[in-house]
């Protein structure tokens, strides 16, 4: 699609292998150290990345995690609005109304628990019309387009409706991997999917592999250090795993818990140096 502004995607199908923790940095290093429009969009109902600049709020009745009331809702013009906003409302013909962020320049389209269930749940046959397609609808609406320049995708663990939704979307993939067996197992899964939806597409709507990016490696582990060698050396992979690699380091957790960005810790500060690396790398992909 001429001038579809890049959507790039951070997925795997196993949790916990920094997915969130990547899609957030580098959704903070292209809002505030290139000072790209940035609309971040949490596809996961898991909430993990719109905790991460929103916090956790919890539906009292059906503690389902769902977004705070939005900063511009006004209970006395809203008319039917609750003054809450999620991707979810792509999925039910419902308005969306990104969130502003802590950071400048960086949008957010929060999870929404309940309601994304509720999307991944409907009949099978109904997929393609009522899933698969609506996010790559919403980001093409002319005035999405033109208030981003570069839209930031944080999927699900699995390999479901919701995660199928974002790779239809995407103009770029880059898969975080933690550096353990069971994670490494489950690399063809993702890139199955990364491949068959490359193939469908026209040459003149690619879908691009940035590459794996090596995340939370134990320094001190030397198993880390010996897996990470055989998949550079494996044939079948080499040419996807990133020359790039991040320490699992304690500024990483301290900046969530603090509400900073990476990128507000000391220029010398060991996290903050890898993940200026490698956000710097997968931008230069991007923006070639």
């Amino acid at each position: 699609m001429s001038g579809y502004k890049p959507v790039i995607g951070f997925a795997n199908q196993k949790g916990g292998v920094g997915k969130t923790t990547s899609a957030k940095m580098f959704s903070e290093y292209c809002a505030s150290l290139k000072n790209k429009q940035t609309l971040g969009i949490d596809m996961d109902p898991q909430y993990s990345y719109t905790a991460r600049f929103l916090g956790i709020h919890k539906n009292p009745i059906t503690d389902y995690k769902e977004p705070p009331l939005h900063p511009q809702f006004d209970p006395y013009t809203a008319n039917e609005w609750d003054g809450r906003s999620s991707i979810a409302a792509i999925f039910f013909g419902e308005k969306v109304r990104p969130y502003p962020t802590k950071i400048k320049n960086l949008d957010i389209v929060p999870s929404d628990e309940g309601k994304l269930f509720q999307a991944e749940n409907v009949k099978r046959q109904e997929m393609a019309e009522k899933v698969y397609s609506q996010l790559y609808n919403f980001i093409s609406l002319p005035d999405v387009q033109a208030a981003y320049d570069i839209f930031i995708l944080d999927t699900p663990p699995a390999k479901g409706p919701l995660t199928i939704a974002a790779f239809k979307a995407m103009t770029h993939l880059v898969i975080p991997l933690e550096i353990e067996l069971q994670a490494i197992e489950g690399l063809q899964g993702i890139l199955q999917l990364w491949k068959q939806e490359a193939l469908s597409r026209s040459s003149d709507r690619t879908l691009n592999l940035i590459g794996i990016l090596p995340n939370k490696i134990h320094s001190r582990r030397g198993t880390d250090r010996d897996l990470l060698e055989e998949l550079r050396s494996n044939p079948e992979l080499a040419d996807y795993i990133m020359p790039i690699e991040i320490i699992d380091r304690k500024t990483f957790p301290e900046a969530d818990l603090q509400g900073k960005s990476i990128f507000q810790f000391p220029a010398g500060d060991d996290a903050r140096i890898e993940a200026h690396t490698a956000c710097e790398y997968i931008f230069k992909r991007i923006f070639v």
